[in-house]
């Protein structure tokens, strides 16, 4: 597991500081004049915790706000957990067929990475899981319907054909923008 903002974990350690702090202090009580101690002994208990250097003692109410500090921090920083393989029953699968999957940042294309990780994916099938494959390219379409056949999947992920245009809300032709540069 992993965390998309670990970051903000470090502030987990200055806010427990804080909460311990904040028991640690001293309370400010009036004095009173009694007779007995003897008759007060249930208070004199409260006059020796609240000396500025005392030892911190077990409180549950202290435990719970560690941890609702420790559980609030920890989805802040936005667990995630990789998975390889079918993630359930169904899946589909949708890839990006844009210029930018022609880039070669691994040693080859994104789409072929794309269809790779597809065919691992699907190799861990199990008897009744279904997936779908839907091309995200200029206009998008669904490469295979809502099946279980492996063969069929295999044949939809060779019919992915990279698009010359950029994904995005333009739709920018690489091509004629090239023609208009070198112009």
């Amino acid at each position: 597991m992993n965390f998309a903002t670990p970051y903000l974990l470090w502030y987990l350690l200055p806010l427990f500081a804080v909460i311990v702090f904040l028991y640690l202090l001293k309370m400010r009580r009036k004095d009173f004049k009694v007779p007995a101690t003897f008759l007060w002994s249930s208070k004199t208990t409260d006059v020796r915790a609240n000396a500025p250097l005392q030892r911190l003692r077990f409180s549950w109410l202290l435990v719970l706000q560690l941890l609702a500090i420790a559980l609030i921090i920890a989805s802040l920083a936005r667990p995630q957990a990789r998975q390889e393989g079918l993630a359930g029953t169904v899946t589909i699968f949708v890839v990006d067929t844009s210029a930018s999957m022609s880039a070669t940042d691994i040693g080859k294309t994104l789409l072929e990475e794309a269809e790779s990780r597809i065919r691992t994916a699907v190799s861990t099938a199990q008897p009744g899981d279904r997936f779908s494959l839907v091309e995200a390219g200029p206009t998008p379409r669904v490469a295979l319907p809502l099946s279980g056949d492996t063969a069929r999947m295999r044949e939809a992920r060779k019919s992915l054909a990279r698009s010359l245009t950029i994904a995005d809300e333009r739709d920018i032709d690489v091509e004629a923008e090239l023609r208009r540069h070198r112009s």
